[in-house]
């Protein structure tokens, strides 16, 4: 289950990408917050296989 988590983190990743290259004011601010939620997922998505691999 976790590697699918990782695989679609990174198809998030690889579309935002993507929608980096329009010049879009809303969709830049959007794509802004989704990064943000993004860091977040990680750091939690770390955390959780951290405390997991100390069990």
């Amino acid at each position: 289950m976790t590697i699918a988590a990782l695989l679609a983190a990174l198809g998030i990743v690889l579309a935002l990408k993507k929608a980096l290259r329009s010049s879009d004011d809303v969709a830049l601010r959007q794509l802004s917050v989704l990064r943000l939620r993004l860091k977040w997922g990680f750091a939690i998505l770390i955390v959780r296989l951290d405390s997991a691999a100390l069990r």
